[in-house]
């Protein structure tokens, strides 16, 4: 039979597991709306030079 000290044991591994794949989700969640807004804001800045003809040529 299980003792109630080994459950516990138990169940707080599985909180500490459930909290660190919180935080690295979380973290994947912040590098990606970063990525995605530099992204954005490097398109629009393109788009504006463009639209004023500040266009780099090649």
């Amino acid at each position: 039979m299980v003792s109630e000290n080994d459950l516990h044991k138990y169940g707080m591994r599985l909180k500490f597991f459930y909290s660190i794949g919180g935080l690295f989700l979380g973290g994947m969640c912040i590098f990606g709306g970063c990525m995605l807004f530099l992204g954005g804001v490097v398109a629009s800045t393109t788009l504006a030079f463009n639209a004023l003809g500040v266009a780099e040529s090649k």
